[in-house]
Formats: structure tokens, sequence, C-alpha cells
């Protein structure tokens, strides 16, 4: 429910903040840099919890994060 509303509220956010201006690369650079940290975090509390990835599983992350594919 909280993800929810968070997400909601990013819109309404971003609608505020066009209003003064702000192109669209800064703005996507502002919600990238602020979502940073979190990502961090969860990524340090996963990795003591989970299992790691094997080295192929990484590459192959690495490479649909870069070419941007989508797994069928």
């Amino acid at each position: 429910m909280v993800a929810a509303i968070l997400f909601s509220a990013k819109a309404i956010v971003a609608k505020m903040i066009y209003r003064y201006q702000v192109d669209a690369v800064t703005l996507t650079a502002f919600w990238t840099i602020f979502a940073l940290p979190f990502f961090f975090a969860i990524a340090y509390w996963k990795a003591k919890v989970a299992q790691p990835l094997a080295w192929s599983d990484r590459w192959q992350i690495f490479a649909l994060g870069i070419l941007s594919i989508e797994l069928p």
C-alpha cells in the first residue's frame, strides 16, 4: 500500500516540479540520484541474506541492463 501511494505521488511531484521550468533530463537525474541510496541499501541487505549470484548470471544481468532487453 505504501508503494502504491509513493508511486502515485511521484507523478504529482513531477507535475509540480515542471512548473519551475525543469527539463526532463534534469528531473530524471534527480529521481535517479534520490533513488540510488535506497537501491544500494536493498542490495546490501539482500547480499547478506540471499545466496550470491553465479558469475554467468551477473554477466547476463549486466548485458541485459546495458542493452535494455527484456527476457521473454
